[in-house]
């Protein structure tokens, strides 16, 4: 249709506004091309993204090598290039690894940042960590207690599922727990 052409070509407009940028070495520019990078779906897109930063000596930083192993669906290289960053003091790797994690909903990344920079973390994110940890411990009861205080919306679809696989554990076996689920 009209309107998914149009769509389509702000997109490519935007996209190269922000490539152009990052060529004129622009403050900020660096974290916006591997933020469109990350969250691209179009094979073509990437590829003229990645041929950029790779030109300009950028494709193995921290930001577009975790943005393009994104991108390609591979979270646990997104992950470790981003804590490769934090190791070595980038404190945006930080920021986006605490994206990654909201975004994919990554236990994993939560748990680094909560290691390594829990000031980040937010009290609803740290409920959802501590959460995740009580369901994996067997204390499903709780962990539905500790996702009560969780209201961010940008938490509360994680906060759901990570309830949801508690609650599943009072139905796994071949009895219900129902005092548990009436509780």
């Amino acid at each position: 249709s009209g309107l998914a052409a149009e769509g389509t070509h702000v997109r490519g407009e935007a996209v190269s506004l922000a490539l152009r940028a990052l060529i004129m070495d622009v403050p900020g520019a660096v974290d916006l091309v591997a933020a469109i990078a990350a969250q691209t779906r179009d094979a073509v897109e990437l590829a003229t993204i990645k041929e950029v930063a790779t030109g300009l000596g950028l494709g193995d930083t921290p930001a577009m090598s975790s943005a393009f192993a994104f991108a390609e669906g591979r979270k646990d290289d997104a992950r470790a290039a981003l804590v490769r960053g934090i190791a070595g003091g980038d404190e945006r790797a930080a920021h986006a690894l605490l994206w990654l994690a909201i975004e994919a909903r990554d236990l994993e990344a939560l748990r680094l940042l909560r290691e390594r920079r829990p000031a980040l973390l937010s009290p609803d994110l740290l409920a959802v960590a501590r959460a995740s940890e009580l369901v994996t411990t067997g204390d499903a009861r709780s962990a539905v207690d500790a996702l009560d205080v969780v209201s961010g919306e940008n938490v509360l679809g994680w906060a759901a599922d990570v309830r949801a696989r508690a609650m599943k554990t009072w139905t796994a076996s071949e009895f219900a727990a129902w005092p548990e689920i009436l509780a």
